[in-house]
């Protein structure tokens, strides 16, 4: 086999595994409903006066049952960072984000508080985290009894399924230009979207309730897999009739 061959090989294979990790990353953010950036949520309510300093004992003891911590400014918490919880769990709780308390106290009328939550990196693709931030607003400010769960989708698992169906489209368009060897680039991407779909499985697994997209992963171990098996199929026939 020539250098040029060899060559024009890995850029095939090299760039099915590229093409397969971007179109999971677009195909997210089209699950996610478009939503991405800071997702900045934010609410407003009155309180009676004689109510107010209750209700903020009770905001501030949620705050800190989440994890929360007080910023160097009144009114301000922080959540999430690398040292946030378990690193296995991959929850929303670890995204790092800004939570900031303002009341207005004026005598004229009464009290209001405005909670606005926001996260500090951009989200590039809501996997959940718009469904967590309302839930924390919900919970600090009394308007439910406990924080709602709210698992993450597993990007690995994601990117299983759509790797999967990116080889059986490849295994088709390759075979419909008679590109040789098939079998090749077939193998590195179906063995990746394998390895993934299994690790995404045993991460949601070690996490029941913070991860979601075991279907996904399943899904995509059994396409990958399909491809791969029809590859080889193929491969050997062609060999059996030569």
């Amino acid at each position: 086999m020539s250098l040029a061959t060899e060559l024009r090989n890995m850029a095939v294979v090299f760039g099915l595994v590229f093409l397969s990790l971007v179109l999971s990353f677009l195909m997210s953010i089209v699950f996610g409903g478009w939503r991405f950036g800071r997702l900045r949520r934010q609410v407003e309510f009155a309180l009676d006066r004689a109510q107010l300093a209750g209700f903020l004992q009770r905001l501030h003891g949620r705050l800190e049952e989440l994890g929360f911590t007080p910023g160097n400014t009144a009114g301000q918490f922080f959540q999430g960072g690398s040292q946030f919880g378990d690193m296995s769990s991959f929850t929303h709780a670890r995204a790092r984000k800004q939570l900031d308390i303002v009341v207005n106290d004026s005598a004229r009328q009464e009290p209001k508080v405005q909670l606005s939550l926001e996260y500090l990196e951009a989200i590039l693709g809501d996997t959940g985290e718009s469904a967590y931030g309302d839930a924390v607003l919900d919970y600090v400010s009394g308007q439910t009894d406990a924080m709602k769960p709210v698992p993450n989708r597993s990007f690995a698992a994601f990117s299983a399924m759509v790797g999967g169906l990116c080889a059986w489209a490849a295994l088709l368009i390759l075979k419909s230009i008679r590109f040789e060897p098939l079998l090749e680039p077939i193998f590195v991407l179906g063995v990746t979207c394998v390895l993934v779909g299994i690790m995404a499985l045993a991460a949601i697994n070690k996490q029941p309730g913070h991860l979601r997209g075991k279907s996904f992963a399943i899904a995509g171990i059994i396409a990958a897999a399909s491809a791969l098996a029809f590859a080889v199929f193929l491969t050997v026939a062609r060999h059996i009739h030569i």
